[in-house]
This record gives C-alpha cells, structure tokens and sequence, in this order.
C-alpha cells in the first residue's frame, strides 16, 4: 500500500534525506530508505522520479525493523534487500527484502550472541550468490560479525570479529574487489585500537 508524506513531516524528511542512499529501480525512478521519521518515527522506504516529482512512502518501518542505517540492494529478482539497525524480536536489527510494491518478508532476526547486531551500511551479493554483510556488535567475541545470506533466508556467520587482531565495530559495507575478496573497516580494535582495514578471502 502506497502512503502519501503528511506535510508535517516534509521538513525533518528533507534533512534526513541528505542521508538517505538511493537505488535506482526504474528508468527515473529513484528508491531509497531514511533512517528515522514517518508516522512511528522508525524510518520509511520511498520512491522519488529524477526529477523530483512523484515523491511516495513505500513503506513505514515498525517494531518488526527500524532505523535502517545503508541503502537496499536490488537483486535479479527484482527484490530490495535491505537491513534495520535495530528492531524485531530480540532488537538487535533485521534483514528482510521488499518487493517493488512495498511488500515486506523478514528473512533474519539478529541474536546478539548468536548472529551480531545493529547492522549498519547495505548488502553486497558475492560470486556464490549470497548477500554479505557486516554487524556493528555482537557476536561470540562482542565487537561484530560478517555474515552471508541468501534470498531466502539461509544466514550464517562467517566470521566473529576479534578487536585485538580484526578490529572491532564495522561500519559501511563490504567491498568485492576484482581478486574476489571483500575489504572492509572497523571503527576500534586492532594493534592501535583505533580500527583496522580487513581482507576477507
């Protein structure tokens, strides 16, 4: 279902959007996520044309998921992929993907011990066909996980970062470089404890 910005809440949008990452969807069309604002102040997905005209709220994010911090990643399939920083049941963030029309389907529920939390940045999809990604906490050891996911939810734990030799607290994304590995950063951890630049092979 389709819903239309209450004007009340054009101005913090404007300002939120400054920060908000877009994907494109369709020829001039632009989607995009906010990190807070709308109805439950918990974030929205919306649609803007180039030209800016044509501006919709997809979807307001709830309990289930909220405050995603990154952008979507449109897959083959035609899905948006993306994560909540916090939300669902153990609020500790989500991974769900939504289709075109706004239709949302969780397919992971962060467990802090178990999995990581409060992931931050967007998904990257590697040669296996998997979306990767990065936790800011959590895990065995505290200080983040990267993990893989598939489009239908099967989730597993690459690896739980350790702060004195990986770093600690990730943030951004991963990169796929040509040689096939993903880089990425930690913002504390490492021999100076100031955060670390990381090769996962």
């Amino acid at each position: 279902k389709t819903k239309r910005l209450n004007k009340k809440y054009v101005l913090s949008l404007v300002i939120i959007v400054l920060f908000a990452c877009l994907n494109a969807h369709a020829q001039n069309v632009l989607v995009g996520l906010t990190s807070n604002g709308s109805v439950d102040g918990k974030g929205t997905a919306f649609s803007i044309n180039t030209n800016g005209n044509n501006f919709s709220v997809i979807e307001g994010f709830e309990d289930w998921g909220n405050t995603p911090n990154g952008s979507f990643y449109l897959d083959d399939d035609g899905y948006f992929y993306g994560m909540t920083h916090s939300g669902g049941t153990y609020n500790n963030g989500t991974i769900f993907k939504m289709s075109a029309d706004g239709k949302v389907t969780m397919l992971k529920q962060f467990n802090y011990n178990v999995d990581g939390a409060y992931p931050d940045g967007e998904l990257i999809k590697g040669e296996d066909g998997y979306l990767y990604g990065l936790t800011s906490s959590g895990g065995v050891n505290g200080y983040g996980t990267i993990f893989k996911i598939s489009a239908s939810g099967d989730f597993s734990v690459i690896k739980s970062l350790s702060v004195n030799t990986d770093g600690g607290g990730a943030r951004g994304h991963l990169t796929l470089a040509k040689d096939g590995n993903f880089y990425g950063i930690t913002c504390t951890g490492g021999s100076t404890g100031y955060g670390t630049i990381f090769k996962l092979t």
